[in-house]
């Protein structure tokens, strides 16, 4: 019983697969990242520097970066795609910076995620016109991977320090589209939100200068750990194949 059980699941799936659609597509724009422990600790270190009125400081946060990524599934029925995600997050880069002609004093930090998710989409043609509307759900888990960089320049000697840090966690995303078709073919525009919390990163390697090692997690001044939240708005295009 349970084998002619499995044959018949089998001949199902492999008629489903048979039948279903294929689409595949292209989005990149613009996201938001929240990064509220990050950008106190930005905050912080500006407040604890106080310059010479010659010296220029400047401070810049965690705010914005750019999203480029691709999406394909399987359509068992039309409209509905099922399967993998992947994306980059880039651009993201805040610190302080102090400058006084050729000399400067900087201290520079840059945050990337390579969310790899799994979910469905759904997108509903109007009747006799090329416009459609839909959107999806997607999580899956997301790696960061993050930097930091101190950087001097005094009568004309130059230094540079820098740090590398990588962590992990869960990633969701909702979205909404608007696409306009020709056949097979179809773009427009995507907006949506995204949550992804990394809870801690740990050091990429060994720091002498500061006595941590390798793996060791990174900490806040007051002995917590250091989290990237990389939730955020998402703006951006989409081109999409269908087959």
């Amino acid at each position: 019983m349970k084998k002619n059980l499995l044959v018949v699941l089998a001949l199902v799936f492999f008629a489903f697969s048979v039948k279903a659609g294929f689409d595949f597509s292209l989005f990149g724009g613009y996201t938001t990242v929240t990064m509220g422990e990050m950008n106190t600790q930005i905050q912080n270190l500006n407040d604890s520097i106080t310059p010479d009125p010659a010296i220029t400081k400047k401070m810049t946060k965690f705010t914005q970066g750019f999203i480029v990524g691709a999406e394909t599934g399987l359509s068992p029925i039309p409209g509905l795609s099922i399967g993998p995600k992947i994306e980059f997050i880039g651009g993201i880069s805040g610190g302080v910076d102090l400058t006084s002609g050729s000399e400067y004093l900087k201290y520079i930090y840059a945050a990337s995620l390579i969310p790899v998710m799994g979910g469905a989409t759904f997108v509903v043609s109007l009747p006799g016109l090329p416009f459609s509307f839909g959107g999806g759900v997607h999580a899956g888990y997301a790696f960061s991977i993050d930097s930091a960089t101190y950087s001097t320049k005094i009568s004309s000697v130059e230094v540079s320090k820098s740090a590398m840090f990588y962590g992990g966690g869960f990633v969701g995303e909702v979205d909404a589209k608007v696409n306009v078709g020709l056949g097979p073919i179809a773009g427009g525009l995507v907006v949506g939100y995204r949550i992804a919390n990394i809870p801690e990163l740990k050091w990429a390697a060994d720091n002498v200068d500061l006595g941590v090692k390798k793996d060791e997690v990174l900490k806040k001044e007051n002995g917590n750990n250091m989290p990237f939240d990389f939730a955020g708005l998402i703006v951006g295009l989409n081109l999409s194949f269908g087959f």
